[in-house]
Parts: structure tokens; C-alpha cells; sequence
């Protein structure tokens, strides 16, 4: 039995037929070398907002960064949303040189 909290992912193969993702999570590279990883990891039981996909600007974080990785970031990708139609949204990664802290 499938837990009722998971999200199912699925890319069409060259016929059409949808072929099942065993992954929990997608990453896309553009051209410009950034990147969005979209995750569909099941929520804690317990939480109770509903049941959605997180779209990550470069990719997510599973572990809270040092604080030398932390002064070595040199860009910070973001998640930009741009309506396009009553049932489209175009998403892209927006990247963002980063200011050195004082």
C-alpha cells in the first residue's frame, strides 16, 4: 500500500506512455548553468498543510551549510513565477551575486 501523503512522479517516454520515477526529486539545468530541483518527498504525518511539490532554486538543503560554505557562496539562486495563462505558470531559476558580509 502506498502511503496516501506521497505524491506519484511520471515523465512520458517518446510514445507518450508514462513512465513511473523511482526518484524523489527532479533536477533541471538551464542554459545559463542554474538549476531548479523540484522534490515530491512525502510530509510528516503530522503536518498539516496539504500535500504539495517544493521547488527548490538550485537544490535543496539537507544539512544546515558551515559557516566556511556559507562565506564561499558567490551567486544565490532564486525561484522566479511568471503567470502566463489561467492554467500555466512559467518557473525559472534567477540568480544573484552575493553580498559580501561587513
Amino acid at each position: 500500500m502506498t502511503d496516501p501523503k506521497q505524491i506519484k512522479a511520471y515523465i512520458p517516454d517518446a510514445s507518450g506512455q508514462l513512465v513511473r520515477l523511482t526518484a524523489d526529486s527532479l533536477v533541471l539545468e538551464f542554459p545559463s548553468g542554474d538549476s531548479l530541483e523540484i522534490s515530491w518527498e512525502a510530509p510528516h504525518p503530522d503536518d498539516p498543510r496539504p500535500v504539495s511539490a517544493q521547488v527548490w532554486g538550485g537544490r535543496r538543503v539537507s544539512t544546515a551549510p558551515s559557516e566556511e560554505e556559507i562565506n564561499a557562496i558567490t551567486r544565490t539562486t532564486s525561484v522566479a513565477l511568471l503567470p502566463s495563462a489561467s492554467n500555466l505558470v512559467l518557473i525559472h531559476p534567477d540568480s544573484y551575486p552575493v553580498r559580501k558580509r561587513d
